[in-house]
């Protein structure tokens, strides 16, 4: 069984359109990419 990473940021870009964007790691430089399905269970 795999565990889950779990991230904390702050959403800098969102395209609702595509339904995705980048998140600001909270003390972490570089940003991570997501998708909307990424979040949805």
């Amino acid at each position: 069984m795999s565990e889950e990473k779990v991230y904390r940021g702050i959403v800098r870009a969102y395209d609702e359109r595509k339904g995705c964007g980048f998140i600001a790691r909270e003390g972490k430089q570089g940003e991570l990419f997501f998708h909307v399905s990424d979040l949805l269970d």
